[in-house]
């Protein structure tokens, strides 16, 4: 967060060049992306483990859903974070709100995809 506060800090102050927003907003994006995919990370072993779920089997999408699952949870709580803290951030916020719903929804549209190629196949 104070990283953000300095750069937006520093957006004010100086000429606004396109081509450096560009580049900042969108390595705010990738920051947020790399955060959710640690966390995720970081969190699956332990709710497997914790919640004692069933790996075994060819097709088992088990782990999967699990994953996904996670996935939401952190881009919820971090989503919920980014609202409540929202004069934190400065101008990079609504970038950062737009990534955060996104990466809420893509186990969605993974979801979606997944069962019309499963339909496709019947």
């Amino acid at each position: 967060m104070v990283a953000f506060r300095l750069l937006s800090r520093y957006q004010r102050q100086r000429p606004s060049i396109r081509a450096v927003t560009v580049s900042l907003h969108s390595l705010s994006v990738g920051i947020s992306l790399v955060f959710t995919v640690i966390c995720t990370a970081l969190l699956y072993d332990p709710i497997i483990a914790g919640f004692d779920i069933n790996m075994d089997g060819f097709m088992n999408m088990n782990g999967l859903l699990t994953f996904m699952v996670i996935w939401v949870v952190v881009s919820a709580l971090a989503l919920a974070l980014l609202v409540k803290s929202r004069t934190l951030w400065g101008s990079y916020y609504r970038t950062l709100r737009i990534t955060q719903v996104v990466l809420l929804l893509l186990p969605l549209l993974f979801v979606v995809v997944s069962m019309f190629l499963v339909a496709l196949q019947s």
